[in-house]
C-alpha cells in the first residue's frame, strides 16, 4: 500500500517493445545498501544487485524462495565455513490496513557455523547517500559481532524503512500531490524501524497464521500469496483514504474492469479498499454537463468509447451483498440513476450498442451488441430492481419499467447473440452502422462476466437459461482450449473460431491472447455449476502456466499462433508472462476460494456448498463479514453447523460459525 517511493519510474517502462523485467528500475537501479560480513579479512557482500566491487567474495551455493509476504534466502560460503540463511519479510496482515501499510523491511538473518573450527566476524551495514527518509538498523546498531563454534548458529534482526510523505500518480489528469496514508501513524523513518523492533515479530506470527489458515492444494496458495506482489508494486494508498490502483504497464489507474477483478484480493483480506475505490468513482462521476453519469473506464484519465456504466452498476450491488451496507447504497442512488440513464441512450432493442464496439478488450473490437457489455446490462438492470427494493429507492429510466426493460434485454440477448447450432453465444452482433471488424461468431472465454460478478448472490434469479449458460461453458471449455505440449502449455484463448480455428486476426490481436482474468472467470462459472473437474482443470492449467513466474505474471499467459500452437505475443511482449511488476489482474484468482467455498450470501444468511472432489479447509477466516472456520472432506455427505447436524448449510450471516462436510 505505497511501498514505491519512486514516482516517475513508471516512464521507463511504458510502451517498450521489447521488455526487460529484471531491469525495470532504469536509471534508478542504484545499490543504495550493502551488508557487509567480514571474516580473517575477507569481505563478503550481500546486495540487490549484481556486485560492483571485484573485492567481494560470492557463495559457494544460493537458493532464493517466496511464500510472500514471505522471501528466503540460503548461501553457503565454504572458506570461511558459515552457512548463511535470510528470511525477509512486511507487515501484510488481514484485516488490518494500519499494519499493513507499515513501509519497513524486516530481515532475520541467520548464520551457521559449519566448519570444524571456531569462526568470528561482523555484520555491517554500508549505505550510499541516504538522508534520514531511509533508515537503515540491526537491533543493536549499525554492526553485529559474532563469534561462533562448530554447528553453533545464531541470528540478528535487520530493519530497512522508508518515509517518502508525499506522492502523485501516474495518471496524466489526476497531478495533484497526495501523502501516503501511514504518515497519519508515523512521523519519520526511524520511528518506524523502532515500531517494526517492537512489533515484527507479531507480523511473523500473523502472516504464518494467515498461510497457515488455508490448507488447501499448492496451486491455490502459490498462486493466491503471490498476487501479493502486485498489492505492493501496483498500489498507493492516501491519507484521505483513497487506494490508487495502478494498471502497469500503462499509467492509468482504478480501472474499472481490472479492479472488478482484481479487488477479490482486497474485498477478502482488506474489505474496506473495495468501498475506497467505489467512493473513489462515486466522487469522479460528473452529475452534470456532457459526461452526466459517465463512468470511467480508467479514472480521471480514460473515458474512451468502453461503456462501464452497466459493470459499474452490477459492481455495487455485488459490493453490498458483500458488505450488507444500505448506506453504502443510499450513498450511491444518485450516482446509479445517473450512470443508468447515460448508458440508457446507446440501445438496439434493449441492448447497449457501441457502434466502434470498443468494450475494454483493447484490441479485439466488438461492434454493435456484444455479451461482455450486454450480460452485464441484463445483471446491471436486475441489480437496480434489488436496489431499489433494498433501500425503497426509485432509481428508474425516465418513464420505462426497469423490469419491462430486463425482460425486454433478457430477450434480444437471445435474439442477437445466441448461436442455437452450436450452442453458445455469439462474441457480439453488428448492428447495420456498426464498424466492419472482427468475427460476430467467434467464441468469446469471457462472455458470463457479468454472470461472475453475481455469483455470491444466494436465491438470485434465473438471468439467462441455466441450460444455455452450461452448454455455453462447455462449449467454450472444449472449442477455446490450447492443449500445446510441445511447448508445455495448457490454456484458454479469449477468443476461437468453432472447431478449435485461432482467430488470427493481427489487427484484433487480443482475440489471440489468453487473458489470466478471463481464464480464472471460466474457471470459476464452471465450478458454480458443478463441473468441479473442468473448473480445477482451468484453474491448475493457468498456474501451471505461469512456470514458476508467479511473482511477475502478466495480463496473459501466452497466445496462439495459426496452427493452433501457443507463443508469446510479440507485439506487446511486455504483457506477457512474466513481467514485472505484476499485472494487477490475477488478484481475482482469490475469487476462487468463494467458488471453492461454494459461498451464497444475501441480507441475512450466509450458506455454504462446497466442491467435493478435494480435501480442504478454512480456519478463521472473515468472509462478507462473517467470521468461518470450515473443514471439507472429499466426497462428503453430512453437514455439521456449529456442532448440529443439517441438511445445508444455512447461517446467520452476523455471527461466527464452524462448518464441517464430512463422509
Amino acid at each position: 500500500f505505497g511501498y514505491t517511493p519512486i514516482e516517475d519510474m513508471y516512464k521507463d517502462y511504458t510502451d517498450i517493445a521489447v521488455y526487460d523485467y529484471t531491469n525495470v528500475h532504469g536509471k534508478y537501479r542504484k545499490n543504495f545498501m550493502k551488508v557487509n560480513m567480514e571474516i580473517g579479512g575477507e569481505k563478503y557482500t550481500f546486495q540487490g544487485e549484481s556486485l560492483d566491487e571485484s573485492s567481494s567474495n560470492t557463495a559457494d551455493t544460493f537458493k532464493t524462495y517466496a511464500f510472500l509476504p514471505f522471501s528466503k534466502y540460503e548461501m553457503d560460503f565454504l572458506k570461511p565455513g558459515i552457512n548463511v540463511e535470510i528470511l525477509g519479510y512486511t507487515p501484510l496482515i488481514p484485516y488490518n490496513l494500519k499494519e499493513s501499510s507499515t513501509p519497513v523491511f524486516v530481515l532475520e538473518i541467520s548464520l551457521c557455523n559449519i566448519c570444524r573450527n571456531k569462526v568470528e566476524g561482523i555484520l555491517s551495514i554500508d549505505t550510499m547517500d541516504l538522508d534520514d527518509s531511509v533508515c537503515v538498523e540491526f537491533d543493536l546498531g549499525k554492526k553485529f559481532n559474532f563469534a561462533l563454534e562448530p554447528e553453533e548458529k545464531c541470528m540478528c534482526k535487520m530493519y530497512i524503512s522508508w518515509y517518502y510523505p508525499q506522492f502523485k500518480t501516474p495518471s496524466p489528469v489526476l497531478t495533484e500531490e497526495y501523502t501516503r496514508y501511514y504518515t497519519l501513524n508515523f512521523k519519520s523513518a526511524k520511528e518506524i524501524v523502532d515500531y517494526a523492533k517492537e512489533n515484527c515479530d507479531l507480523w511473523k506470527a500473523k502472516e504464518i497464521e494467515w498461510h497457515n489458515s488455508l490448507n488447501v492444494p499448492a496451486p491455490f496458495k502459490r498462486m493466491w500469496f503471490s498476487s501479493l506482489s502486485s498489492v505492493i508494486t501496483s498500489t498507493m494508498l492516501s491519507d484521505t483514504l483513497q487506494l490508487f490502483e495502478i494498471e502497469s504497464p500503462h499509467y492509468w489507474i482504478n480501472t474499472m474492469d481490472v479492479t472488478i477483478y482484481s479487488h477479490w484480493i482486497y474485498m477478502i483480506n482488506w474489505p474496506e479498499i473495495e468501498k475506497m475505490d467505489m467512493y473513489n468513482y462515486r466522487n469522479a462521476i460528473k452529475t452534470d454537463g456532457k459526461d452526466k453519469g459517465l463512468v470511467w473506464h480508467s479514472l480521471w484519465s480514460d473515458g474512451a468509447h468502453y461503456v462501464e456504466e452497466p459493470c459499474f452498476i452490477t459492481r455495487i450491488y455485488r459490493d453490498y451483498l458483500w458488505y450488507n451496507d444500505k448506506k453504502f447504497l443510499l450513498d450511491m442512488s444518485e450516482t446509479l440513476q445517473n450512470a443508468l440513464n447515460r448508458v440508457y441512450e446507446s440501445q438496439y432493442d434493449g441492448l447497449i450498442e457501441s457502434l466502434e464496439g470498443n468494450q475494454s478488450y483493447d484490441l479485439w473490437k466488438m461492434p454493435g451488441v456484444c455479451t461482455y457489455v450486454n450480460i452485464p446490462w441484463v445483471t446491471a438492470l436486475y441489480s437496480i430492481v434489488k436496489i431499489n427494493k433494498a433501500i425503497g429507492a426509485d432509481i428508474n429510466l425516465g418513464g420505462v419499467s426497469i423490469t419491462d426493460a430486463l425482460e425486454n434485454a433478457k430477450k434480444s440477448l437471445i435474439k442477437y447473440l445466441w448461436n442455437d447450432k452450436y450452442g453458445y453465444f455469439n462474441a457480439f452482433y453488428r448492428t447495420p452502422d456498426a464498424d466492419d471488424v472482427s468475427v460476430e461468431e467467434t467464441v468469446f472465454t469471457d462472455q458470463f462476466f457479468g454472470l461472475w460478478l453475481l455469483l455470491i448472490e444466494r436465491g438470485g434469479d434465473e438471468l439467462i437459461s441455466m441450460d444455455m449458460v452450461e452448454k455455453s461453458l462447455n462449449h467454450i471449455y472444449n472449442n477455446n482450449l490450447i492443449n500445446d505440449e510441445k511447448n508445455g502449455f495448457r490454456g484458454w484463448v479469449n477468443g476461437m473460431l468453432n472447431g478449435k480455428k485461432p482467430c488470427c486476426d493481427d489487427e484484433q490481436y487480443h482475440v489471440k491472447t489468453c487473458w489470466l482474468g478471463a481464464q480464472l472467470d471460466l474457471a470459476s462459472l464452471l465450478g458454480s455449476l458443478g463441473y468441479e473437474n473442468e473448473s480445477l482443470d482451468v484453474f491448475y492449467s493457468v498456474e501451471k502456466s505461469l512456470k514458476n513466474n508467479h511473482l511477475a505474471v502478466g495480463e496473459w499467459n501466452k497466445s496462439i499462433t495459426e496452427n493452433g500452437m501457443s507463443e508469446p505475443l510479440s507485439l506487446e511482449i511486455s504483457k506477457d508472462t512474466p513481467r514485472f511488476p505484476a499485472y494487477p489482474r490475477y488478484k481475482c484468482s482469490w475469487e476462487y476460494l468463494i467458488r471453492m467455498l461454494g459461498l451464497k450470501i444475501d441480507e441475512k444468511y450466509f450458506e455454504l456448498n462446497p466442491f467435493k472432489s478435494l480435501d480442504f479447509s478454512v480456519t478463521d477466516i472473515c468472509l462478507a463479514g462473517c467470521r468461518i472456520s470450515v473443514s471439507v472432506e472429499k466426497g462428503w455427505n453430512k453437514i455439521i453447523v456449529d456442532g448440529k447436524t443439517c441438511d445445508k448449510a444455512i447461517m446467520d450471516r452476523n455471527q461466527n460459525h464452524t462448518v464441517k462436510f464430512i463422509i
